[in-house]
């Protein structure tokens, strides 16, 4: 339709402008079928019919179209999905709708942006971003705009506007602005969210917030400090007093408003030493009771310091990381945490792979306080096409939780198309429980994949497999059987 009305809006060239755009025009999509059998939802344990299956096609379709007007980008999807014959739902949906303009002048340089459902609200912060790429875009219905401008080499300005919901008057909205300076050695930026939390109420919440970066040779620091207040006023800046009578050199955190929060790191890179590299990260963070930033940063009121330390070895496959966390919360009740974290992985000279991974939590009541202690050991093994590995771990360690948990995966290249994978997990958490999943693949090209798997629904896909939080729902329901196809365009 727009391709058939651009010639009578458009001058003599219409035509040429037209095929232009036809010419720019790029289709693409993917087609998506994915059913799932659970035997035991059936009337009877032998009977498997369409009451036990579980039904989803999915089709996704996408325009493109670029040219000296701009860049034009829309998907769309329809869902057709079945839990038994008489409930069948169709619906087709918008996905997604971003319209972009930029340009180039000698000293200007700017873009403006149309999108709706956008996914990454990207605003480039170094550290603590106001704006959070998976919290800003989690609700997925939303409309904006965003201009982007460089008016030089070192300054830039961005300025963005977000409703976020479908309906403009009675939807949260936020109003996002940033300015940087940028030099040979150091980066200065500030900016400002105002959040009209819409009709569920008339106040409004903004944050303000500072940031600058440096670098010299092997060494790198950032600071952050933000404001954030709640108040009834449609636009207001956030306000504090700073107690500096009240500071006596023991901590920082002391001087600072309520509703504040700092943000510190010092990074030094590699430093060589006889058997290898190290490198050293330093991070201080302060976050005052009454500081809220939902859409930035979700943690607690507390005063925190982390220490890592890397190692990278010299003519060995070696790796290291150690970590040390001293973490002061206030909230509910006063708690301090001292967590230690480390890491080693390397592979040997048979070509057999390592690692050992352990996360330690010290000074926390074992019946009542925050448990996540575990030892990780892991070895795994390439052989040509055969990949195997055998994985331990000791969960939640001297406390009422605790649990140790095994696997064994593997990985078969039958072919270069055909390949098969296998899982197997088993705890002894309050009782004994197993998780088996099986997949055999097919992939005949790079836009075509078949999957025919066993096992439970949810398994987990972290890269680290027993400490995956999924393994925690693998002993609710049964096996079932699930073939996927997926189609690209």
């Amino acid at each position: 339709m727009f391709l058939a009305l651009l010639p009578m809006v458009a001058g003599t060239d219409s035509w040429a402008a037209a095929w232009s755009l036809a010419d720019s025009l790029a289709i693409g999509g993917r087609f998506e079928y994915v059913t799932s059998i659970d035997r035991e939802s059936a009337s009877f344990p032998w009977n498997t019919t369409a009451q036990s299956s579980d039904d989803r096609t999915r089709l996704m379709l996408d325009l493109f179209v670029g040219s000296r007007y701009g860049t034009l980008y829309v998907k769309g999807s329809s869902e057709w999905s079945a839990t038994r014959p008489s409930d069948i739902r169709k619906r087709f949906l918008f996905d997604q709708g971003d319209y972009l303009w930029s340009q180039e002048f000698h000293t200007l340089d700017y873009s403006l942006r149309l999108f709706a459902n956008e996914r990454r609200f990207f605003t480039h912060d170094a550290i603590a971003p106001l704006l959070s790429d998976d919290l800003a875009g989690e609700g997925q219905d939303n409309l904006g705009a965003r201009l982007d401008a460089a008016i030089s080499d070192d300054v830039g300005v961005t300025v963005l506007y977000s409703a976020l919901g479908e309906k403009i008057s009675e939807s949260r909205a936020i109003t996002y602005l940033r300015t940087a300076y940028s030099s040979r050695l150091a980066i200065v930026s500030a900016s400002y969210l105002l959040d009209d939390l819409g009709a569920l109420t008339d106040h409004s919440r903004a944050v303000l917030k500072a940031e600058t970066s440096a670098s010299y040779k092997k060494a790198y620091v950032v600071l952050s400090y933000q404001q954030s207040d709640v108040q009834s006023d449609k636009l207001f800046f956030p306000g504090g007093r700073f107690l500096w009578e009240d500071y006596k050199f023991d901590d920082f955190s002391k001087i600072l408003p309520a509703g504040a929060a700092v943000f510190a790191e010092a990074r030094l890179s590699a430093m060589g030493v006889k058997v290898g590299h190290l490198r050293a990260v330093y991070r201080y963070t302060v976050i005052g009771r009454r500081f809220f930033d939902d859409l930035g940063l979700r943690q607690p009121a507390q005063v925190s310091q982390t220490v890592r330390v890397y190692f990278l070895g010299n003519g060995v496959d070696l790796n290291s990381r150690l970590e040390y966390s001293h973490v002061a919360r206030a909230y509910f009740e006063n708690e301090d945490v001292d967590r230690w974290r480390g890491s080693v992985w390397g592979t040997f000279r048979n070509g057999l792979d390592f690692w050992i991974r352990a996360n330690i939590i010290a000074d926390v009541d074992p019946m009542f306080g925050e448990v996540g202690d575990f030892v990780h050991v892991g070895l795994r093994r390439q052989i040509k096409q055969i990949y195997s590995g055998a994985h331990i771990m000791f969960k939640d360690l001297d406390s009422i939780f605790s649990a140790t948990r095994l696997a064994w995966d593997a990985k078969l290249a039958l072919s270069p198309n055909w390949g098969f994978y296998c899982r197997f997990v088993l705890s002894d958490q309050f009782d004994v429980g197993q998780m088996l999943y099986t997949r055999l693949s097919y992939q005949p090209s790079d836009r075509i994949f078949l999957a025919l798997g066993y096992g439970r629904s949810a398994i987990g896909d972290g890269p680290y497999l027993l400490e995956d939080q999924d393994i925690e729902l693998s002993r609710f329901g049964s096996a079932i059987y699930t073939i996927s196809v997926r189609g690209d365009f």
